[in-house]
C-alpha cells in the first residue's frame, strides 16, 4: 500500500504459540482482519478527525497564521468559489477528500490500513522545510487495540 499506513500483525512470541494451540494450520483467519478493518474506516477514521489528536492523544497543531488566512480567504484552493472547508480548525480537511480515502487491506495473515494520497506523508511526519507540522493520524489507540482483541477473541471463540 502506497502512501502512509501502518500494519497489523502479530509480532509476540507468547500470542504465537498460543495462536498455534487454538488454530489448525492453513486455517483462513482473515475473518477478524476484516472486521477490524471496517472497524477503523467505520470507528477509529471519523473519531481521530473529530477528536483531532493522534493515537497518543496528542492535539494536532493549529495551523499557522499565514495558511489560516489564505484558507479563510479562499485562496487556499485554487478556486475562490469552491464550497470547501475555510475553517481553519478544520485540520487536514480543506477539501474533504482526505476522510474519503482511507483503505485497508489484507496480506497474508496482516491487516495494511493506510492513506493513498501524496499528503498524507507530509502531515503524518511533517515538512519542516515548509513549515508544516506532523499532525499524525495512522496507529491505534488504546481503545482501538482493545476493540481488535476482542474481535480477535469473539471470532476465536464463537467459530
Amino acid at each position: 500500500m502506497a502512501g502512509t499506513h501502518f500494519r497489523i500483525d502479530v509480532d509476540d512470541t507468547a500470542a504465537q504459540a498460543e495462536h498455534k494451540r487454538l488454530i489448525d494450520p492453513g486455517e483462513d483467519v482473515s475473518m477478524p482482519f476484516k472486521i477490524v478493518g471496517e472497524y477503523l474506516l467505520r470507528e477509529m477514521w471519523p473519531r481521530r478527525f473529530a477528536e483531532k489528536r493522534s493515537p497518543d492523544g496528542i492535539p494536532w497543531a493549529p495551523v499557522n497564521a499565514l495558511y489560516a488566512a489564505r484558507k479563510r480567504s479562499g485562496r487556499a484552493t485554487q478556486d475562490p468559489g469552491d464550497a470547501r472547508s475555510r475553517n481553519p480548525a478544520d485540520l487536514l480537511q480543506l477539501t474533504g477528500e482526505f476522510g474519503d480515502y482511507p483503505r485497508w487491506q489484507l496480506d497474508g495473515n496482516a491487516l495494511e490500513f493506510g492513506v493513498n494520497t501524496r499528503w498524507a506523508t507530509t502531515h503524518q511526519f511533517g515538512d519542516p522545510s515548509r513549515n508544516i507540522p506532523a499532525r499524525p493520524f495512522m496507529g491505534m489507540d488504546e481503545q482501538d487495540q482493545a476493540e481488535a482483541r476482542w474481535i480477535f477473541v469473539a471470532w476465536l471463540f464463537g467459530r
